[in-house]
């Protein structure tokens, strides 16, 4: 998979959860019955936790949700039930960068990653830009197995059918 084709409906989704939750970052996933054609894609929005995490662990967790996501545990799991119950897959991982350009940062790239491996290997990684408020571009990364890295594999919103 290159990049994943997102509805409007579902963008709009995305799009309203970003600009609901700022001046802090957003995150959530998509899920999708069918790998193959992105059938029945559900947006699940989900709780930064990032600002409870770093009251408790100021050093594990130096950065509040303003410049930071983790989500919420028991989302997390709420979600993992969900699609083993239903047979859905996790087709995408969501969050916002607030007033700054979407990219995958190394914070990012610290939280996808699971003792040096990618803990959703075909997920798609779906960053927003959100400056004063308003969405205003969104870029999708994917790792890349042979180069051991993340990588840019698609950016714009607006025309969602052509991959970079």
């Amino acid at each position: 998979m290159c990049f994943l084709s997102i509805p409007n409906e579902q963008m709009q989704a995305i799009r309203r959860h970003a600009e609901k939750d700022y001046p802090e970052e957003c995150c959530g996933f998509i899920l999708s019955s069918n790998t193959e054609t992105n059938e029945f894609l559900e947006v699940i929005a989900c709780r930064n936790a990032q600002n409870d995490f770093h009251k408790l662990d100021p050093v594990e967790f130096p950065r509040t949700a303003e410049n930071a996501y983790f989500i919420d545990p028991a989302d997390l799991l709420k979600t993992e039930r969900k699609t083993s119950k239903t047979g859905q897959t996790i087709r995408a991982i969501y969050h916002s960068h607030i007033d700054c350009d979407a990219y995958f940062s190394d914070e990012d790239i610290h939280r996808a990653l699971v003792d040096g491996s990618p803990a959703y290997p075909e997920t798609v990684h779906l960053v927003l830009s959100v400056v004063k408020g308003t969405v205003k571009h969104g870029k999708q990364f994917l790792w890349d197995a042979e180069k051991s890295s993340f990588r840019e594999v698609f950016a714009d919103l607006e025309n969602n059918n052509e991959p970079r």
